[in-house]
């Protein structure tokens, strides 16, 4: 399990044959020439705005999802979580661990006009009213010793749990434990993409493929290179998904259709130090690196990089999460304490 304090870069079959797929893949970029796919992200550098924590009390600002409107931020350090409005001149919200339950909050993810956070230390889920803020109740009990990630499928929220190595199905309504997979290894991220439940196994580097409708086990993956505690990340279009490898400093694309791999990118040009989370947005992968205070920017078709984002401008200090959301990049900077904004259209 890795150590909350400490760490400011810790950001996501019973019955069933495992079918463990090793197949030939494309690289992406290994080589000195790699800076020659380089292309400005932006011709003239897009508008960037830094929100600071002594308007947005942000405090170890880790995990970020938007809806409706609003962005919420988990403070990882702070021990509560931010919400605010995209109006700069709206009021900030802070809701503080004492009332509401927070220990440790890093994983979020919002639907259904609920939100939910992902509590390390608490081991909980706290599950929030998005439109009042409201509590409208905490999991928790086996199998949540450790939840690392979060995602929603229609109307049943996926819980992934390092501390039990399984991941859990909720009924998003009621809060009621539908499903548990076990014997995964170190559950560290969630995606869904081509009706299938990814999951990503920061202790054998592998990605387990379930059925997002029933946990059913459909494959096994190999994944990356990591080694147990590693960080994984990933994001997921329709039909492809993207899988970071915090220690191979790479990404590996699959199809969620045929399960084979497409291709590896890696390589010194495309800036990658120990990617902490994924994005889509405007067409392109972005990718935050813990260790580089940088973004890296992929044109998600072809794999070629877009460009690298960093230098004192954008004020990355150990940016672990981010979203892509009404034509803004929103990037929290875990270390610095702040949240960069960024205009994806320069």
């Amino acid at each position: 399990m890795l150590l909350l304090i400490g760490s400011l870069f810790a950001l996501l079959c019973a019955g069933a044959t495992v079918a463990v797929l090793f197949t030939a893949h494309k690289v992406g970029c290994r080589t000195a020439h790699c800076g020659r796919q380089v292309r400005p992200a932006f011709a003239a550098g897009p508008p960037v705005t830094i929100r600071a924590a002594a308007r947005y009390g942000f405090r170890g600002p880790a995990g970020i999802t938007a809806a409706a409107g609003h962005l919420w931020v988990t403070n990882t350090v702070g021990n509560s979580v931010t919400e605010f409005g995209l109006r700069s001149h709206t009021r900030p919200v802070v809701r503080l661990g004492r009332k509401y339950g927070f220990s440790g909050p890093h994983a979020i993810t919002t639907g259904r006009n609920h939100v939910w956070i992902a509590n390390l230390v608490m081991n909980s889920v706290t599950e929030l009213n998005a439109s009042s803020g409201a509590v409208m109740r905490t999991l928790t009990g086996w199998p949540i010793a450790g939840p690392d990630a979060l995602v929603l499928y229609g109307g049943r929220l996926w819980v992934a749990d390092e501390g039990s190595d399984s991941v859990a199905e909720f009924d998003a309504r009621t809060g009621a434990l539908l499903t548990t997979v076990r014997r995964l290894d170190a559950p560290y991220a969630l995606a869904i993409s081509h009706g299938s439940l990814w999951v990503a196994n920061a202790g054998n580097g592998t990605l387990t493929r379930l059925k997002a409708a029933t946990g059913a086990l459909i494959a096994t993956l190999h994944a990356g290179r990591s080694a147990p505690g590693d960080q994984l990340c990933e994001t997921a279009s329709r039909t492809r998904l993207w899988v970071g490898d915090g220690a191979a400093n790479s990404i590996t694309e699959f199809s969620t259709v045929t399960g084979r791999v497409l291709r590896v990118i890696a390589g010194p040009g495309y800036g990658l130090s120990a990617p902490a989370a994924m994005t889509l947005a405007g067409g392109d992968l972005w990718v935050t690196n813990a260790l580089g205070d940088s973004v890296t920017r992929i044109d998600a078709s072809t794999g070629r990089l877009a460009g690298v984002l960093a230098g004192p401008r954008y004020g990355f200090g150990g940016p672990a999460g981010l979203v892509g959301y009404h034509g803004m990049l929103w990037v929290t900077n875990q270390a610095a304490g702040t949240v960069t904004q960024i205009a994806l259209a320069g």
